[in-house]
């Protein structure tokens, strides 16, 4: 119910369209019967309502569906014999812009929530990778799957998560060898590793050198 809408729908209640209070834009209403004997791409978006809002049209697109509006309306009251004919070809452009726009703006949504989980996921790394490096422990955090978040992390930085996770574990280890009087085995307990074997190990096949030799440089 936003300026600028423009609203589809197959059906009506007890023969009645109502709107909000605020509407201002443009309705087109046509049984199912008739979306279905047209038989055009894109007739799956008349299955529902479907409301596209000034934010998700530009000032073309708006011309666009003015003109095909009054095109459609000029065909009703022509009655003509090609009238049907003039009427699929107006719909198939009609439908075929919604559904361009509708798929722009869900590529949208879906960009910002990828952005979303990333930002999540690098703070919780940073948070976290002390003592947890493994993705599982990352896609609970989040609610999703490590698949999901591995494919996600992986579209919207270029990097895998597991990267991430490794680069903030080694730089917590890096300044703790560095900036801290902790032993190697305190820190390989401070990390969750089983083991110190298993840190050096750790340390080494990401740095190039143990982590006695790290420190000492």
């Amino acid at each position: 119910d936003k300026p600028g809408s423009l609203a589809i729908a197959t059906s009506i209640k007890d023969g009645e369209l109502s709107v909000g209070d605020g509407f201002e834009g443009m309705v087109l209403v046509m049984s199912a019967q008739f979306s279905d004997n047209l038989n055009i791409w894109g007739a799956h978006l008349l299955k529902r309502p479907v409301v596209l809002h000034m934010e998700d049209l530009g000032e073309h697109d708006l011309e666009f569906f003015n003109l095909i509006h009054k095109s459609v309306c000029n065909c009703l009251e022509s009655g003509t014999q090609d009238s049907r004919e003039i009427l699929s070809f107006l719909l198939k452009s009609y439908f075929l812009r919604i559904e361009s726009r509708l798929q722009t703006a869900q590529s949208d949504e879906d960009s910002q929530r990828t952005g979303k989980i990333s930002r999540r996921f690098l703070k919780l790394a940073a948070e976290h990778s002390v003592r947890h490096r493994d993705l599982t422990f990352y896609a609970k955090e989040l609610c999703i799957t490590p698949k999901y978040l591995s494919a996600v992390v992986s579209k919207a930085t270029g990097r895998k998560a597991l990267q991430w996770i490794e680069d903030y574990a080694i730089l917590s280890a890096r300044r703790m060898l560095k900036d801290t009087d902790l032993t190697i085995n305190q820190i390989a307990d401070s990390m969750n590793f089983i083991t110190p074997s298993d840190f050096c190990r750790y340390f080494r096949s990401r740095m190039g050198m143990t982590p006695r030799q790290y420190r000492q440089v």
